[in-house]
């Protein structure tokens, strides 16, 4: 069984205020654990595009327990170049 799950603001899903603590990576992975957990899933394999391979190491990292596997699809990771960045997410 597949599942695809949109993340906050993306499909049919709620869209909380574009702030840092709605859209970080532990919040995204806290969502995906939650579908995993409603859904009663013994330690799924999770796949993670793109961005989504942060939540991937968030919840890896958090709750290894939760998870047989992580599968990062071209993954990558949000480093801010910018000031507005910078301004909105902090410094890495």
């Amino acid at each position: 069984m597949a599942l695809q799950t949109p993340p906050r603001g993306f499909g049919g899903s709620s869209r909380p205020a574009p702030t840092v603590d709605n859209h970080s990576a532990e919040r995204l992975g806290d969502d995906v654990l939650a579908v995993i957990d409603a859904l009663q899933f013994n330690r799924p394999i999770l796949i993670g595009h793109s961005v989504a391979g942060e939540e991937l190491s968030s919840i890896g990292s958090r709750h290894p327990e939760k998870v047989a596997g992580l599968v990062y699809l071209d993954a990558a990771m949000h480093t801010p170049t910018t000031t507005a960045s910078t301004e909105t997410y902090g410094s890495i």
